[in-house]
């Protein structure tokens, strides 16, 4: 070994693992020198072994490697510098101490294991200077951070005084204490226990060779956060802890932590391994037993508060100081104390809640790939419970939106307009009607997987495009195509059947039924599952083909499979398992929906779903074929059934030019006015709105009481006011509802007086009741003169 001229002479290497003061100190006492002696000696000015053992300075490291022979990368590795801003937090131009990153220990001060002490003869581990260092492997014992004697924190070396290995300094003079550390008693540890464990975690983590990680810093910090929360707790909520912090106190010695202030909490020995030993055992199993932490974390920290938070609140804290690993541990024990929305959005209801990261253009993409109501087969395997008649419809829009929410900030309004449903209220109430608070853990489940599938996986459909082509109305279909089918079916070609195969095919662009409404239409309630195969095939083939109008290159329809969730439980009936050939028998009888699902043994919405779910050619329903019945001979007071088709030319001037009437066309061609309405939208040609005040024949504003005194007082029937305000009869009774003028039954009679104009005498009104000389018994009820008679009670 060679020796510089600046080396000292004599050599005392250091022990493994030893701190630069504890080796620093020894060398002094081999010297025969006090700290300052030997500060001086290297030419160090006003350097103290205190702060070196921090950091070195790029003289003090020169100054040590030459004096002493040691490298600088060793040097370095005898100081706290490796470990700041993973455990310590050291400003290394001033080398002083700020705030921990993580537990409130500033290294300032050095534990100790008595028994190492004794066996390296007073000196003094680095990794003892650390705040996760409580514990010592080789001994298994609970380290020690004060003198037993005095109480106080053990200095190393002191700079005027020459020291003593392993004994306490404290004090000056003949009072200094002198105790001797090695031989004092402390703890002793089980070494398969919890806390022995927990420090070799730490150490082979924390401490460890890839503690410059951000994973470890990551560690490091929900190590310290549980642990910080479980010392807050434990002083007043011990009683109700779960029994893993029972057994953790009990290695420990069966003693609470001490109760220090906030800015020490967790500092000393005893506290930091009942914390710690609880946190790593926590962190490193997921079992129910270990979440109880949380939920007794939870309820300690609202104990605390003068005012209730809200748990979400809790959780969102550990969010912030831990990050998501952590907290999401912690959102499982606030399941039970949130709303639907609250679970839906963290997914708490699952094995692995998440926190709302996701973006608006993440956000827009789920929603461009779902429908504005939840798919029919989907809703089959989510529904329990027994038939919901009309609010199955907002049942399946609220949980569309429901879909929306996973992983987002979006509110459940937000959600249902983002997908068009623009009575949000009424579908949440239809949902919760339907599905409780204690029976939504399947379904809001169901909608947290679904959506995390949605956003990873494709789907060949873009709703929202559809939305936008199709919700307004920019649907159209082939008139020809339905004469056709309505001639080779024998149907009455009608206005009424037009508009229900418009609504078919809008709703299989849209995947769901058009509008916003949560109440399905009342003709589609009872009669969809008697839509036979033809009509259903038209519906398709007229859907498609506005698909190919508008270049759109999909799938008519689509739903995720069920093996996207295969290990989930289904409360309700999957479609693939319901027999199809039973189904297609029963829909052949053509029988109401009530016979026919309790026939195939399911509820009336899971057949109304699975007929959605079906195309035509799953299930061939048989067209009702009408009766042939033989014309009855009209009077010539009737309408005869030959009338003069009108042309389109014809229809023109008539309706535009000459200003008249449906009716009045109708009377002059033999038809009803329904049908002119009819060739007048066949012919293209726009129907009239009425845009002036109503008048009667003599100009009379049409108001309310002009409509209660000729119906009302006078008595007239709606078919001759109709005829002296030039419209249909019909529209007169419409006008008599919107005045809310009671209306009478269609079988009255009236006096033949009321036809005077003027208002009958309660005299006159007496004279004129016995008209009925004909030996016609009746009931009789008075309004202005009008006497009306029950059928029931006509008696010959």
């Amino acid at each position: 070994m060679s020796w510089s001229p600046d080396r000292i002479p004599i050599w005392l290497p250091p022990v493994p693992g030893e701190a630069l003061d504890s080796w620093l100190a020894a060398y002094a006492r081999r010297l025969n020198a006090a700290e300052a002696d030997l500060i001086k000696y290297f030419e160090l000015g006003t350097a103290s072994f205190d702060f070196m053992v921090r950091a070195l300075t790029s003289h003090e490291r020169e100054a040590l490697a030459s004096r002493t022979g040691v490298s600088p990368v060793d040097l370095t590795a005898m100081t706290l510098e490796p470990w700041n801003g993973l455990v310590i937090n050291l400003d290394l131009a001033t080398r002083k101490f700020g705030l921990p990153p993580t537990l409130q220990h500033t290294g300032r001060y050095s534990r100790f294991c008595p028994p190492c002490l004794r066996e390296t003869e007073g000196r003094w581990q680095l990794s003892w200077r650390l705040p996760w260092s409580y514990a010592c492997p080789r001994h298994d014992k609970l380290l020690l951070d004060r003198c037993p004697n005095c109480g106080n924190f053990p200095y190393i070396n002191k700079r005027r005084i020459r020291t003593q290995p392993g004994i306490c300094i404290e004090g000056t003079g003949d009072t200094r204490c002198g105790f001797p550390l090695s031989y004092a008693s402390c703890v002793e540890l089980d070494p398969d226990g919890r806390v022995m464990r927990g420090q070799k975690h730490i150490n082979s983590t924390v401490l460890g060779p890839a503690r410059e990680l951000s994973d470890v810093r990551q560690h490091t910090r929900e190590i310290s956060i549980i642990a910080q929360r479980v010392l807050r707790a434990l002083p007043s909520h011990a009683s109700t802890a779960p029994a893993l912090v029972h057994e953790v106190l009990a290695e420990c010695g069966d003693a609470l932590p001490t109760t220090a202030g906030r800015q020490r909490q967790g500092s000393d020995p005893h506290s930091m391994a009942v914390g710690s030993g609880i946190a790593v055992t926590v962190l490193n199993n997921n079992s129910s037993e270990y979440d109880a932490i949380f939920p007794w974390l939870m309820h300690a920290n609202a104990s605390s508060r003068t005012k209730a938070s809200y748990p979400i609140t809790w959780a969102h804290a550990l969010y912030q100081e831990a990050g998501p690993r952590l907290a999401t541990r912690a959102l499982v024990s606030v399941d039970e104390k949130v709303s639907w929305v609250t679970r839906i959005r963290y997914g708490t209801t699952t094995s692995a809640p998440t926190w709302p990261t996701l973006g608006q253009q993440e956000v827009r993409r789920r929603a461009s790939r779902t429908p504005s109501m939840l798919w029919p087969g989907w809703t089959m395997r989510v529904l329990q419970g027994a038939s919901t008649g009309h609010q199955l419809a907002g049942f399946r829009r609220a949980a569309a939106a429901l879909l929306l929410l996973p992983a987002t900030q979006l509110t459940y309004q937000q959600a249902a307009k983002l997908l068009g449903n623009n009575l949000p209220v009424t579908s949440w109430k239809a949902l919760t009607a339907i599905v409780s608070e204690q029976d939504c853990t399947v379904l809001t489940t169901t909608l947290v997987q679904l959506g995390r599938v949605l956003d990873v996986q494709d789907s060949p459909i873009n709703y929202h495009r559809r939305r936008v082509l199709f919700s307004e109305g920019e649907v159209t279909l082939d008139s020809k195509a339905f004469r056709t089918y309505c001639r080779q079916n024998r149907r009455p070609y009608n206005e009424t059947l037009f508009e229900q195969l418009h609504w078919y095919v809008k709703s299989l662009l849209l995947g769901a039924e058009p509008g916003s409404s949560s109440r399905s239409q009342a003709w589609h309630m009872q009669n969809s599952h008697l839509v036979d195969s033809e009509l259903r095939a038209l519906a398709y083939q007229q859907a498609e083909a506005n698909l190919q109008a508008h270049g759109i290159h999909e799938p008519l329809q689509w739903e995720p499979p069920q093996a996207w969730l295969p290990t989930l439980p289904w409360p309700g009936l999957p479609p693939e398992d319901i027999d199809r050939e039973e189904v297609a028998e029963q829909l052949a009888l053509r029988l109401p929906i009530d016979d026919v699902s309790q026939a195939v043994g399911i509820s009336d919405d899971k057949f109304r779903l699975y007929i959605e779910y079906s195309t035509p050619a799953d299930l061939p329903v048989p067209s009702e074929r009408p009766r042939r019945v033989r014309r009855k001979i009209q009077s010539q007071n009737h309408r005869t059934s030959q009338w003069r088709r009108l042309t389109p030319e014809e229809l023109l001037q008539l309706y535009v030019s000459e200003r008249k009437s449906t009716p009045q066309i109708a009377a002059l061609v033999g038809c009803s006015s329904s049908t002119i309405g009819l060739h007048l939208e066949q012919a293209g040609i726009p129907r009239r709105r009425r845009k002036e005040p109503l008048r009667a024949a003599d100009g009379t504003l049409v108001t309310t009481d002009w409509l209660r005194r000729h119906y009302t007082d006078l008595g007239r029937t709606t078919k001759e006011i109709a005829n002296e305000i030039d419209c249909h009869n019909a529209y007169v009774s419409q006008l008599l509802r919107q005045a809310e003028i009671p209306t009478r039954p269609l079988f009255a009679v009236c006096s033949p007086f009321v036809r005077l104009g003027v208002k009958m005498s309660p005299a006159m009104i007496a004279v004129s009741e016995p008209l009925s000389s004909w030996g016609l018994r009746s009931e009789t009820g008075w309004s202005g003169g009008v006497t009306w008679r029950s059928p029931s009670s006509l008696v010959w």
